[in-house]
């Protein structure tokens, strides 16, 4: 073999190992680079299963929460009563304990309509509506626009659900159903779903279960 096949062949051999380096660093560089990705979408499928595990927790938590009737709830002693027409002296009912509104007792004969109003509402009426599982909003008339507001969007589209100002409110906002009433010093959207789960249409709590509150829109003369 003469001198320059030599150096030819060994050129070659040269090359050959300087490709298998290359090609061999390649796939090193390849294989690292899908390890990475792997990883990455490893930790990120990680953090979202986490997420939803903590949300779902959370959530847990929460309506587990919202299912427990809130602490301060005043219980009366009403038995479903007669019905009434005209006014009626709630201070001379048997079982009424001072609680504004009342929380049960005699009423009128027509239920008044669920419904937002921004007038005070006939509680002679608004009474027949909690013996068939409503439950009542009731707010001073200065209570800011904003928790007003904020007590609507709750109330509106719901048919065992009423809204309406009341002067001489001894809290900001009363919540009142069947022999249940709880006074806030401020809106809390918690607090006002833990009351309407807990004593709306309730077996044990609604005197007239499965009544509808369909009735007058009048206002309080």
């Amino acid at each position: 073999m003469s001198e320059k096949q030599a150096q030819t062949r060994a050129a070659r051999r040269q090359a050959m190992v300087k490709e298998r380096r290359t090609a061999h660093r390649q796939r090193y560089d390849r294989n690292k680079r899908e390890m990475l990705i792997i990883k990455g979408i490893s930790i990120t499928l990680a953090l979202i299963v986490l997420g939803a595990i903590g949300f779902a927790g959370v959530n847990y938590v929460r309506d587990r929460n919202l299912n427990q009737a809130p602490a301060g709830v005043k219980v009366f002693s009403y038995a479903s009563a007669n019905h009434i027409e005209g006014n009626i002296d709630y201070s001379a009912q048997p079982d009424y304990k001072g609680e504004i509104p009342p929380a049960g007792g005699a009423h009128n004969s027509t239920p008044q309509q669920c419904d937002v109003y921004t007038q005070p509402i006939r509680q002679e009426n608004a009474i027949h509506s909690l013996e068939h599982g409503a439950v009542w909003i009731t707010y001073q008339p200065g209570l800011s626009s904003d928790q007003v507001s904020n007590l609507a969007g709750i109330v509106k589209g719901d048919p065992y659900l009423m809204l309406s100002p009341y002067p001489g409110l001894p809290a900001p906002i009363v919540l009142t159903a069947w022999n249940h009433q709880l006074q806030m010093q401020s809106f809390d959207k918690d607090t006002v779903e833990q009351f309407i789960r807990s004593y709306k249409t309730k077996r044990g709590v609604t005197p007239e279960l499965g009544a509808s509150c369909a009735g007058t829109t009048a206002t309080a003369p």
